[in-house]
């Protein structure tokens, strides 16, 4: 009769704590996922900041060449 009890208990607890596992795993992993969306926008802003720099750069350049071609005629 023990042993029947250990079983129940066993399966009636197994599916219980296995459902808790998955809802942990999940919730790390939404977490985690966030966090990497994070990590890459952050990254992607950066990256746009660069390149704005650049293209103010390369308009500044256009600019100047412009002045001097206009000085030329």
């Amino acid at each position: 009769m023990v042993t029947g009890d250990i079983i129940f208990a066993i399966f009636t607890y197994l599916p219980l704590i296995i459902g808790i596992f998955i809802i942990i795993f999940i919730v790390l992993t939404v977490k985690k996922n966030g966090r990497r969306a994070d990590e890459r926008l952050k990254i992607e802003r950066e990256n746009m900041s660069v390149q704005q720099k650049k293209i103010d750069e390369m308009n500044q350049r256009l600019i100047n060449i412009e002045k001097i071609l206009k000085e030329v005629e």
